[in-house]
């Protein structure tokens, strides 16, 4: 993965056509990422630089309407007129490359947006069992596509707040591949798992079967989880 510093805007030389050339190499980076159907970590990294971005334009927009003015002209009924004094040539650099590379940015991240919302759809997620009442902690039993095997995750969840609000984030550690086979179904494997670790008595058991192939730790476990999480708060 070709990687955007993340100081690239004030980086070396501040010109608009050499910060040109990085950014399209970068975004042609992730483009190519995005038609393989692999989002991260490309998709985050996106999304950090174009809200970077995002955020430097509205602080200048906001300090801009602080800037010295001066007095221009005073015209009749004594209307005075006042123009802004010139910014700093180098921070006319910075705001036309902002300008410039926001758009770009937007677009790829629109396109990778696209990608991930037609991945979510094509997992589907099912209680292997009756789902308990605490569902906190359990097994994912993950299919991806025609892959032969399904592989096998304990999760938990927590909570977490910020300054926005209260989450819940999920917590995986892999315990097993099981090939896929008609002895091997995901009821004989959560029979398994109870079997091998009987401190979770009732644990919550969900089947994620992708109907294609995706790359898995790249894009489909991730989509996966946040999938879980949105299926566990729903069903509580």
């Amino acid at each position: 993965m070709a990687k955007l510093s993340k100081d690239w805007l004030f980086e070396d030389h501040i010109d608009l056509e050499y910060k040109s050339y990085v950014l399209l190499a970068y975004l042609q980076d992730v483009c190519n990422a995005f038609e393989v159907n692999t989002l991260y970590p490309h998709l985050a990294d996106l999304v950090e630089h174009y809200n970077a971005l995002i955020n430097i334009r509205k602080e200048h927009e906001r300090l801009e309407s602080q800037f010295p003015k001066e007095l221009k002209s005073i015209r009749p009924n004594f209307q005075l007129e006042y123009e802004k004094m010139g910014m700093p040539e180098t921070l006319e650099e910075i705001i036309e490359i902002i300008d410039y590379a926001i758009p770009l940015m937007e677009k790829r991240l629109n396109e990778g947006k696209k990608i991930y919302e037609d991945i979510e759809r094509s997992i589907h997620i099912s209680s292997v069992g009756l789902l308990p009442l605490q569902t906190d902690e359990g097994y994912l039993l993950v299919m991806n596509g025609n892959e032969p095997e399904t592989q096998v995750y304990n999760f938990n969840i927590t909570l977490f707040q910020d300054s926005r609000g209260k989450y819940r984030a999920i917590h995986t550690s892999f315990l097993a591949d099981y090939k896929r086979t008609l002895s091997n179904t995901p009821e004989q494997i959560k029979l398994e798992l109870l079997r091998l670790n009987r401190k979770l008595p009732n644990p919550a058991t969900l089947a994620v079967e992708s109907e294609m192939k995706l790359p898995f730790h790249e894009t489909l476990f991730p989509i996966a989880k946040r999938a879980v999480v949105k299926y566990l708060a729903h069903s509580a």
